[in-house]
């Protein structure tokens, strides 16, 4: 079926694509509100050619193709499962590959997966605000492993939120109140391990003056998320 038969669409709004459903949910609401009485799910959810856009979103979110198997063999609800093997989304020309498993979604929402492709930074406006004065731009190009839960980010627990692998910058510009000549790095590459990341081959030009660096930055999910301090160390 197309989406948008399911979805009511604002003036301006693009949602096309094909989804097909096969799944079942067995058991009283009280299985999930309480976690007791029998409880069993089951089938998938495959969508294909996604395409949606809106005046927010001038790089249209596309080619999104993605099936999501949903299991639990039987006991309470908060047991099941739901796995993303295989997906694929563009937004704008930026392709990302991806898996995601969920488990425990009732209480804790474990998360894991993997995420490998290109990502726009003035795409970032997009999904989220900068502060009134920032600008960002530039490419990252990433291929990461990720694990967590929605327990540990309300507890603000981030160093339960695991990242392992690398992301390579390029063409980095940012302005900002603080900054407002800009900070300009041509190129940099980032190494994410559970503990830290390491930063290498930085090279870059503030005030008109050519810097580079090297070292490691800690608690990178809680500065992102809560503004919490960032430490770490840096050798010009």
């Amino acid at each position: 079926s197309q989406l948008s038969k399911f979805i009511k669409l604002g003036a301006g709004t693009q949602l096309r694509g094909q989804v097909w459903v096969d799944a079942f949910v067995k058991g009283p609401l009280k299985a999930i509100e309480q976690q007791s009485g029998p409880f069993s799910a089951g089938g998938f959810f495959d969508i294909r050619n996604l395409y949606y856009a809106d005046k927010n979103f001038p790089q249209p979110v596309q080619n999104g193709n993605m099936k999501a198997t949903l299991i639990n063999a039987g006991g309470v609800a908060d047991k099941t499962v739901i796995d993303i093997a295989q997906g694929h989304i563009e937004v704008g020309k930026d392709p990302v590959d991806f898996t995601l498993q969920l488990q425990n979604p009732v209480s804790t929402i474990n998360f894991s997966g993997k995420a490998k492709g290109r990502f726009t930074l003035d795409n970032l406006k997009q999904f989220t605000s900068l502060p009134e004065g920032t600008s960002l731009s530039g490419i990252i190009n990433t291929d990461m492993d990720f694990s967590g839960s929605r327990e540990a980010i309300q507890k603000s627990e981030y160093d339960r939120i695991k990242m392992n692998g690398y992301a390579d910058i390029t063409n980095i510009n940012y302005k900002s109140k603080d900054y407002p000549t800009g900070i300009n790095i041509p190129s940099s590459s980032l190494l994410f391990n559970s503990a830290n990341i390491t930063l290498s081959n930085i090279t870059g030009k503030y005030l008109g003056t050519n810097f580079s660096a090297a070292g490691t930055l800690n608690n990178l999910v809680g500065y992102m998320m809560e503004n919490q301090p960032l430490t770490g160390n840096l050798a010009a």
